[in-house]
C-alpha cells in the first residue's frame, strides 16, 4: 500500500506494533507502549522492510528435522600407526590443562605405557600396575592390546587376554543396558524376545559405541558413555519405541544418524558454560531445562549432566513454558 502511495496512512493517527527487541533502552514499557497505543504515523521519517525467509520447520512442526553435514573422508593410518597423533594430541590436551574423559585417561596412560614407559610417573604406575609389577588395570590393558593387535605384534597368549577384556567389556555394556531397560519397566529377555530389531541395533552399538568428548578447552570433562547413549536413546529416539512405556518420552525430530551429531553440537555450545558453572559449583548437576534449553534450528534441547561431567540425558523439549 506504501508502495503505491506514500500518503496512504495520513488518515491514521497512531500505527501500532509489536515490538521484537528492546526500545531505546527501556525494555518493556516501551515495548507495551508501542503494542497498545502505537506511535504518530506523522513522526515516522522512514521505515525499511527485509524479506520474509519461512522455515521449513518450526517448534510445533511435527516433520523430522535434516541436518546438513559436510562429510569429510579420509583413510586411517593403519598398523597402529596413528598412536603417534594421538598420544601427542592426549599430552597437549593434558599440557594445556583440560580435563579428560575416563576414557581418553585410559588412553592417554596406554599410549604412554607403549611409547614413553620409563617416563611413566609415581602416580601413573599405581593405576596401570598391580601388586606384581604387571599391567593390571583392565582398562589400560585393553587399550594397549588393541593397538598390539592393530599393529600385528600381538602374542596369541595376549591374543587370548585381550579376547577375554572384550567379553568384559561388552558384558559390563549388557549391565548396564540391563538396568535402564528395568528402569521402564522391560525385562532384559523380553526386550530381546519382543522387540529384535532395537535389541540387535543396541548389540551392534554395544559393540562399536566409542564414549565421546564434548569438552576441547576446560579443566572439567564434559562427556557421554554407553550408559549414557542407552539412556538417551531407550526413551528419546524413534526407532527405540517400544509400546506404551516410551510412548509419551519427548522424541528427537531427528533421523537417528543426526542425533549423535546433534548431541555433539549442542553439547560443544554449552562446554564454556558447563565450564563457568563447574568452578562455582563443584558437586552440582548441570541443568538447562525449562526457558534454559538450548535452541537449536527449529527446536529446545534439554541437558542433564552430573557432578563427574557424564551426560546424564539430552532430549528434546516438547513441552516448554511459554512456548
Amino acid at each position: 500500500m506504501l508502495e503505491e502511495d506514500s500518503t496512504s496512512l495520513d488518515g491514521i493517527p497512531n500505527i501500532k506494533a509489536k515490538g521484537l527487541v528492546f526500545l531505546f533502552g527501556k525494555g518493556k514499557d516501551k515495548k507495551e507502549l508501542l503494542l497498545k497505543e502505537g506511535i504518530p504515523v506523522k513522526d515516522i521519517v522512514s521505515a525499511f522492510t527485509i524479506h520474509y525467509t519461512p522455515e521449513n520447520n518450526t517448534f510445533t512442526n511435527s516433520d523430522k528435522r535434516s541436518l546438513d553435514v559436510l562429510e569429510v573422508s579420509f583413510e586411517p593410518y593403519g598398523n597402529g600407526d596413528d598412536i603417534g597423533w594421538c598420544y601427542g594430541f592426549l599430552c597437549r590436551q593434558k599440557k594445556d590443562g583440560v580435563g579428560l574423559m575416563p576414557e581418553y585417561e585410559y588412553e592417554y596412560l596406554a599410549c604412554k605405557y607403549i611409547l614413553e614407559k620409563y617416563n611413566l610417573t609415581a602416580e601413573e604406575k599405581s593405576i596401570i600396575y598391580n601388586e606384581n609389577g604387571r599391567v593390571g588395570n583392565p582398562d589400560v590393558a585393553y587399550r594397549i592390546l588393541f593397538w598390539r593387535k592393530a599393529a600385528g605384534v600381538i602374542t596369541e597368549k595376549e591374543s587370548g587376554i585381550f579376547s577375554d577384556l572384550k567379553r568384559n567389556r561388552n558384558l559390563k555394556r549388557v549391565e548396564m543396558l540391563d538396568k535402564e531397560l528395568k528402569k521402564i519397566g522391560i525385562p532384559f529377555q523380553k526386550f530381546c524376545k519382543d522387540y529384535p530389531e532395537q535389541a540387535e541395533f543396541l548389540h551392534t552399538k554395544l559393540q562399536t559405541f566409542n564414549d565421546r568428548s564434548f569438552n576441547i578447552t576446560g579443566k572439567y570433562p564434559l562427556y557421554m558413555d554407553f550408559r549414557s547413549f542407552v539412556h538417551i536413546y531407550l526413551r528419546h529416539v524413534d526407532i527405540m519405541n517400544m509400546g506404551s512405556q516410551m510412548a509419551k518420552k519427548d522424541k528427537f525430530q531427528l533421523q537417528e544418524k543426526d542425533v549423535l551429531l546433534m548431541t555433539d553440537h549442542v553439547m560443544h555450545e554449552l562446554n564454556n558454560d558447563y565450564q563457568a558453572y563447574r568452578e562455582v559449583n563443584p558437586q552440582g548437576k548441570f541443568v538447562r531445562r525449562g526457558e534454559q534449553a538450548y535452541y537449536c534450528r527449529g527446536d529446545y534441547y534439554e541437558v542433564y549432566v552430573d557432578k563427574d561431567g557424564r551426560l546424564e540425558s539430552f532430549y528434546k523439549a516438547s513441552r516448554l513454558n511459554g512456548l
